[in-house]
């Protein structure tokens, strides 16, 4: 197979100016579908990496901030069920 210097050379007999604008369409489509493929596989790469580097080195450093912060909210709420059940005995007691 030779190489044809002139881009515009389809065929011997085709050029990019003889083609139907159908042709054009269709070429175009898929040339877009590729390309947003393409794009869809890279960030579904980029994704994985950063959510392992994520997993690997974040998580461990923010693991006992979240367990402290679950005991704290635990804590709260049975001092407030604790302040409600005060506060209900104070007002019906009198």
């Amino acid at each position: 197979m030779t190489h044809n210097p002139d881009p515009d050379q389809l065929t011997q007999t085709r050029t990019i100016y003889d083609v139907s604008k159908w042709e054009v369409f269709w070429r175009n489509v898929i040339a877009g579908a590729g390309r947003a493929l393409g794009g869809i596989i890279l960030q579904a790469i980029f994704l994985f990496i950063i959510a392992n580097l994520f997993i690997n080195q974040v998580w461990p450093l923010v693991k006992p901030i979240i367990g402290m912060l679950e005991t704290t909210t635990n804590s709260l709420e049975q001092l407030n069920q604790q302040t409600q059940k005060d506060f209900g005995i104070l007002q019906f007691g009198r």
